[in-house]
């Protein structure tokens, strides 16, 4: 299948409370492994609407325990045990997500810790490997100290996610190599705020790793208000790099991911992408 499947594109709290796009994470539908990526607010109900079965999930990814990104790991972990029926699965996360940590932690309760395979707590430069998949741990620099992102090899190519960050020296270094790279971007331009990314950002950050593919999502009212499309066109103008506004429900075939044009998608509902 190897395939990226949107169940939200919000975040930050007044994504998360309006619910301007949907704050679900994404899915990495792979060869090896189908891995839940920050199952944050509605992961559930956007996975019946996607038609994204949360018991086919091999592993969870929970990159820090705020709210947007963690809130249904505990019931993402009881869909892949198969209502608790079966002992299986990866939960990977940052220490917050395990433990608590200054205010944030923990996400997992013992009881789920119980219910899964394994659980891995990550910090920054960690590897791993999780059915066949190859992981490094990216660092951030986030209010959760601990929070992390990923680099991942799999057969299909490479794929990283950064997580919420702001741009700091050694950023883009951890994801040279990359193929498909996922984005945070909470700010359009250069309206910034602390320990997020803004399209400036992504601009340098692009334009440093060089994948064949840059998506931006987890998006903030403003860039929202301002227009994702826009914004990734931008980047992509600037970079020369093929750049997309993930929207909620778009599913990205990974053969397809270097393709000359990037236009249209295999989805549940077919979404155009214009201005690319």
């Amino acid at each position: 299948m190897n395939e990226i499947a949107f169940l939200g594109t919000g975040g930050g709290r007044w994504s998360t409370i309006t619910q301007k796009r949907a704050t679900g994470g994404f899915r990495l539908n792979l060869e090896e492994m189908n891995l839940a990526v920050d199952p944050g607010p509605g992961y559930l109900a956007r996975s019946k609407q996607y038609g994204q079965d949360p018991q086919k999930v091999d592993a969870i990814f929970v990159s820090h325990a705020h709210v947007d990104h963690s809130t249904e790991t505990n019931v993402a972990i009881e869909a892949m045990s198969r209502g608790l029926t079966e002992k299986r699965g990866s939960v990977i996360g940052s220490r917050s997500v395990f433990e608590k940590v200054e205010e944030n932690g923990p996400i997992v309760s013992d009881f789920h810790k119980k219910q899964v395979f394994e659980c891995l707590n990550m910090a920054r430069e960690d590897i791993a490997v999780v059915n066949g998949v190859d992981f490094l741990f990216t660092g951030t620099e986030h209010k959760d100290s601990t929070t992390i992102g990923f680099k991942m090899k799999a057969k299909c190519g490479t794929i990283s996610y950064t997580s919420d960050t702001s741009f700091f020296d050694g950023l883009s270094e951890q994801f040279k190599g990359t193929d498909v790279l996922i984005m945070n971007a909470t700010r359009p331009g250069h309206e910034r705020i602390p320990y997020h990314l803004c399209s400036d950002d992504i601009i340098k950050l692009v334009e440093a790793v060089k994948p064949k593919l840059a998506i931006m999502s987890y998006f903030g009212l403003r860039i929202l208000k301002v227009g994702p499309i826009g914004e990734a066109k931008r980047v992509n103008d600037t970079t020369g790099v093929r750049t997309i506004a993930a929207e909620d429900g778009m599913v990205i075939s990974m053969k397809d991911h270097d393709q000359s044009t990037l236009k249209t998608f295999d989805s549940p509902k077919p979404i155009k992408i214009t201005g690319l």
